[in-house]
């Protein structure tokens, strides 16, 4: 019999309803693979402490306002774990550079939400921007040029 593991992670959308672009890292092994700033949450870590750490992990970017963040749970089953990802969505005003952080390495842009429907993440991101397109896009939703892909 297979044990089923529950692992927690979590992930920052961070969406710009003035360009229609999302902040984006991509893998250090392939850069044609974009996802979303994220990871794993740490023993003792809370989920929205993992995703402010991750996000200066990844970027040189800091939320402002944390109190001013929407947040989901979206499961995604990867073999016989289950990944339990804390999903909190910070518009890009509320996002600013923290000087006080060393700059990552350049494995970061701002990039069209399709851009993040191919890789590594493609399954996952599909499955929530479609899940969850009101909470995330907003009224800018039907701007996007979604028809090349589906679930």
């Amino acid at each position: 019999m297979t044990t089923v593991q529950i692992k927690q992670a979590c992930t920052i959308v961070c969406f710009d309803n003035k360009t229609g672009l999302m902040l984006a890292v991509h893998r250090k092994d392939d850069f044609s693979s974009w996802g979303m700033p994220g990871g794993k949450v740490d023993e003792g870590e809370t989920p929205i402490d993992a995703a402010l750490r991750e996000l200066s992990e990844e970027t040189p970017y800091a939320v402002k306002d944390k109190n001013n963040m929407k947040f989901l749970c979206q499961k995604i089953c990867v073999g016989d774990v289950i990944y339990n990802v804390h999903v909190f969505i910070v518009e890009a005003q509320n996002l600013c550079i923290d000087l006080k952080l060393p700059i990552p390495e350049q494995n970061y842009a701002w990039i069209t939400p399709r851009l993040l429907t191919f890789g590594s993440f493609a399954y996952f991101n599909k499955s929530l921007f479609t899940e969850h397109k009101d909470i995330i896009f907003g009224k800018f939703y039907p701007y996007i040029c979604w028809d090349k892909f589906k679930k």
